[in-house]
């Protein structure tokens, strides 16, 4: 069984896949990608 702290929220899942859809645009990805590079920096 997987703890429920490992499991992301059905909200969570859908902002992500949400976020692939915009990687379909090149200057959408780019921006996610910095926010992303941002997070993991803070």
């Amino acid at each position: 069984k997987i703890p429920d702290d490992e499991i992301l929220s059905r909200q969570e899942m859908d902002g992500i896949l949400g976020e692939f859809e915009e990687l379909k645009d090149p200057r959408k990805a780019k921006k996610l990608f910095d926010s992303l590079l941002e997070d993991l920096d803070a």
